[in-house]
């Protein structure tokens, strides 16, 4: 089986636009989920893929996706219930809509969500009434954006699924403030995320939307005058341009691996709950770093607490310097940047892999792991104090996440290696 570049673009482009897990999976899957996407240890429908690589202005067919029969025929019925909706093929879509709705995984919120989409659809083209469409838009909303409605505002990052059921909404919605307000984070979105090749066509409906808004009010220039301009946004946020080359280059140059074992839900997931910007401070004093364990039904919680300036960026040199003999590094995967590294390690022999993960502690900073099918104990790194997870993947070989905490840095270690080989890449990290 090929490895799936949707896990490797989801984790390239996230980190790229600083961007937590929980931001972008909010309402779609949890975070330890979202990790074993990117790490390649979860495989996913082409539905999930498309939602989240939309989370942050990708398109899935830019990327290699690999589908199931289950999948391939889902997919398949999603393209032709779209196609005779749009030729206004009514009946023939409504029962394509049922099979897909007989057929979809269950409780399965993007499947549910796609039926009701497909459901308004058909209602506004058979004229029913506006409290009819604008009931299931809502509930079709409310699905990945529980908060909607609601005082505490949902993620500004939209999926191309929900800019299509907001738009919807607002035709039938009569709060112009809300209409107006919801419309500009959606443009604000599209100009920061999406890429060239989708942002004209995204932004042509939203644009149109709020023009009529403004005519409506009759203030539309000053109204529109209050928007960044697109060189201000190009300040503020680079052309992701020369990251799509670098990502597409990569992508063709790697060799097809095997994918990566599925775990019984072993991932470790870092979850950067406050990205603050990194000031760079020449003199500052030294942090005190507490580490926080809890126990919660389905994860176990490490969340941290700073007491001083923290770092701003790993040590000169600061890597992995032990690797297993018959390992190499995927290329493909690897990140590095100033305040963090991600390197990923197989065997070809053994179809063994391993990840490694090391990020400075920012205050408040969490990392879940599952507690469903995991044992945990207290092990010792060096002179720091860890915490190793073991579970078992679906052919009874252990999978080890170790992750521990030294001198502002967390480290992470996960894979389906020996727990020796386990702890000597863990204390070769300096």
């Amino acid at each position: 089986m090929k490895l799936n570049t949707v896990g490797i673009a989801l984790s390239y482009y996230r980190e790229k636009y600083g961007l937590s897990m929980t931001q972008v999976c909010e309402g779609i899957c949890s975070p330890a989920t979202m990790f074993r996407i990117e790490e390649g240890y979860r495989e996913v429908d082409s539905l999930v893929s498309a939602t989240l690589l939309s989370r942050i202005g990708k398109q899935v067919l830019e990327f290699e996706l690999l589908l199931n029969e289950k999948d391939y025929n889902l997919f398949r019925l999603r393209k032709d219930i779209h196609r005779n909706l749009e030729e206004k093929n009514l009946d023939t879509a409504e029962k394509l809509l049922q099979s897909y709705q007989s057929v979809m995984p269950k409780k399965q919120v993007l499947h549910e969500q796609y039926y009701l989409w497909g459901k308004a659809e058909l209602l506004q083209k058979r004229g029913a009434s506006k409290e009819e469409i604008k009931a299931v838009l809502n509930e079709a909303i409310l699905l990945t954006k529980p908060f909607f409605g609601k005082k505490k505002n949902t993620s500004d990052l939209y999926s191309e699924m929900e800019i299509k059921l907001f738009l919807g909404l607002i035709q039938f919605s009569e709060d112009i403030s809300w209409k107006e307000a919801e419309l500009k984070r959606m443009l604000l979105f599209t100009r920061k995320y999406d890429s060239k090749k989708i942002k004209e066509q995204a932004e042509m409906s939203i644009l149109k939307e709020l023009a009529s808004i403004q005519e409506e009010k009759g203030d539309a220039q000053k109204e529109l005058d209050t928007l960044p301009t697109p060189e201000q946004l190009e300040e503020l946020y680079p052309d992701t341009s020369q990251w799509d080359e670098r990502m597409a280059v990569a992508l063709r140059r790697k060799k097809h691996r095997p994918m990566l074992k599925r775990v019984l839900v072993a991932a470790l997931t870092l979850v950067v709950l406050t990205l603050g910007a990194l000031a760079v401070i020449a003199d500052f004093r030294k942090a005190v770093y507490t580490m926080i364990q809890k126990f919660l039904p389905i994860e176990m919680q490490l969340t941290y607490q700073v007491d001083g300036e923290p770092l701003e960026r790993l040590p000169d040199g600061y890597s992995d310097h032990y690797v297993p003999d018959g390992f190499e590094m995927d290329d493909a995967q690897k990140f590095e940047r100033a305040e963090n590294f991600l390197h990923v390690y197989s065997s070809k022999e053994t179809e063994e892999s391993y990840t490694v993960r090391c990020s400075i502690i920012q205050p408040g900073q969490q990392s879940l792991f599952d507690n469903e099918h995991t044992v945990y104990e207290t092990v010792k790194v060096g002179e720091a104090d860890g915490v190793l997870g073991t579970s078992t993947d679906e052919h009874g070989k252990n999978v080890y996440t170790l992750s521990w905490e030294h001198r502002g840095i967390t480290h992470t270690v996960m894979g389906n290696i020996p727990y020796d080989e386990i702890m000597k890449i863990a204390e070769g990290i300096r």
